[in-house]
């Protein structure tokens, strides 16, 4: 056994295995590369990763301030992308033998199941379920506990209701329940409406305030929240975007500090990229 980067792993160099700042994996948390191809363990900065967590594959990417909760098993022959901001409950399964793309802002509730294949009986005696495809969870995505998820499309904003089997494809700003699941947004309403970008504005304010006031005075701290980038940015300040949902990212204690404050369920922002 060798440990890369703290962590125990077997079948992986230290050299692909990267690690951003403040990543934190508690307990006989273990990664397992599989055969002999390069592999790339990529973990952004402030990722949390519980007890016991196991992660088997090649090519694993988890980005800035995702948690995973103890006993989660990634099983990833195929690639895997957790994106920015993903909560992942307790003993959740992840399977990636198509590839598996969770896109930012995502929960993945606790005992939740994602299966990219569907397969295990006699094809040669006639078994007629056998299968396998990519699955995309969209940004905005929420899966809720003890639902079981085949290799669907989830669009942006769509939602699971706990303990759902999930078997077509969920459509934008959707809510779905039952086994199979079915489109119940006409009776509970969409995950998400509408509000103004001065709506949010004034909220995104009034969580900094409460911020400072429960950190004590902080002089020159940084923080700017606004409604579209100044055209002259200062490079000493990290700005929160509320138009876009994107934040100039700095990694200062303060600004790390206002993440966490935020997430999960305050607000979310993934870091501005300059493209646009």
């Amino acid at each position: 056994m060798l440990f890369c980067k703290g962590l125990p792993c077997y079948g992986v160099k230290e050299s692909e295995i990267a690690t951003g700042i403040n990543f934190t994996a508690e307990n006989n948390v273990r990664v397992f590369g599989i055969g002999d191809e390069p592999k790339s363990f990529t973990f952004g900065d402030n990722v949390y990763i519980g007890e016991e967590v196991k992660i088997i594959g090649n090519r694993v990417t988890i980005l800035d301030y995702v948690k995973i909760h103890n006993h989660t098993f990634i099983f990833a022959p195929f690639p895997i992308t957790i994106g920015y901001n993903c909560w992942i409950g307790q003993n959740v399964i992840l399977n990636a033998e198509a590839e598996l793309t969770i896109g930012n802002n995502v929960c993945i509730a606790a005992y939740t199941q994602l299966w990219t294949h569907i397969k295990f009986g006699d094809t040669l005696e006639g078994c007629r379920f056998n299968s396998t495809n990519p699955m995309i969870i969209e940004d905005d995505v929420w899966i809720a506990g003890q639902c079981v998820v085949a290799p669907i499309h989830a669009h942006k904003k769509s939602m699971a209701m706990a303990g759902s089997v999930v078997l077509d494809d969920m459509l934008e700003n959707r809510i779905y329940a039952g086994v199979p699941a079915v489109d119940i947004t006409h009776k509970l309403g969409p995950q998400f409406e509408d509000v103004a970008t001065e709506t949010k504005f004034a909220r995104m304010n009034k969580y900094l305030d409460d911020f400072l006031a429960g950190v004590g005075k902080v002089p020159n701290h940084g923080l700017e929240v606004v409604m579209g980038y100044p055209e002259n940015r200062d490079p000493g300040r990290t700005y929160f975007n509320v138009s876009d949902r994107t934040y100039t990212k700095r990694n200062t204690e303060i600004e790390q500090k206002f993440m966490h404050y935020l997430l999960p369920e305050k607000a979310k922002f993934i870091p501005f990229s300059g493209a646009h």
